[in-house]
């Protein structure tokens, strides 16, 4: 009878210890998704920055092209056939 008592008390001793090494890797794995998803999140964000900076060049090219009147040229010698954009 004690035997299985003994026996009884280290399987409840093992069921705890199971369910601390659960919880603890469970904690584990919510810090490295959160710190994961900051990392993404500071990509994305210099991902924009550096797409903000980018956009005023591209603004700035069109203009290059365009005639007097603001219509944009087929090519810069040819100044009397509209640009079709694709």
């Amino acid at each position: 009878m004690k035997k299985l008592a003994e026996e009884i008390k280290q399987l409840k001793q093992a069921k705890v210890k199971l369910i601390r090494q659960f919880k603890e890797d469970a904690e584990k794995l919510r810090q490295y998704k959160r710190e994961k998803e900051k990392e993404v999140q500071k990509l994305r964000q210099n991902e924009r920055k550096q797409q903000a900076r980018r956009v005023p060049s591209l603004i700035e090219l069109p203009s290059k092209f365009m005639n007097s009147k603001g219509f944009p040229y087929k090519n810069p010698g040819c100044k009397n056939t509209p640009l079709v954009w694709i």
